[in-house]
């Protein structure tokens, strides 16, 4: 209805019809950016809702936007990343994410331990790898082979698999977890 104040009386005339489609369209994108925000946010609530409840906190993530998240998500740690990983799958799939990421923890200062699978791509590749913040030791792929990514970190353990078909993440928030895999690496 549209207001007009004739003689300090109030005065009411009714809307186009029209107008009730473009009220429900507005409401219509309110739901779906309030939805958005939803499932952008409830693998965090759901994890701190496990860490209180006394259940390691678990989130999943799918393609490479959702390993993107998880692999940023090492970049708020306050102390020293432990990883595995293989760089010729790094670099088959992820290689622009990888540098930027570097980059990232290079301006950040954050420190990297990392355990990767030698091999003559990796000796080649590893030659010019961001020594200033990453200290760097090879395993025998052969005796060892791996492609998944683990990051361990604060009270997290994350991995990362990345295949033709399939690119997921998932990050557990556990100190037994965490404190396992640190005495193993």
């Amino acid at each position: 209805a549209v207001k007009k104040i004739i003689n300090k009386i109030a005065c009411f005339s009714p809307n186009h019809p029209d107008k009730l489609r473009d009220y429900v369209e507005r409401r219509e994108q309110e739901i779906n950016k309030a939805k958005n925000s939803l499932e952008a946010n409830l693998p965090a609530l759901v994890s701190d809702f496990n860490l209180v409840s006394g259940k390691p906190g678990v989130r999943y993530f799918e393609g490479l936007e959702g390993v993107k998240k998880v692999l940023w998500d090492s970049l708020t740690t306050k102390g020293e990343i432990l990883t595995y990983a293989d760089i010729e799958t790094i670099e088959k799939y992820i290689s622009a994410m990888n540098k930027s990421y570097t980059n990232r923890r290079d301006e950040l200062g954050l420190k990297k331990k990392v355990i990767f699978l030698d091999s003559p791509f990796s000796r080649s590749f590893l030659t010019t790898y961001h020594r200033q913040t990453t200290e760097m030791k090879l395993i025998n792929y052969q005796k060892y082979p791996f492609s998944p990514i683990v990051e361990i970190y604060d009270n997290k353990v994350s991995y990362v698999t990345l295949t033709d078909d399939i690119k997921i993440g998932v990050i557990i928030e556990d100190k037994n977890i965490n404190q396992l895999h640190r005495s193993l690496f």
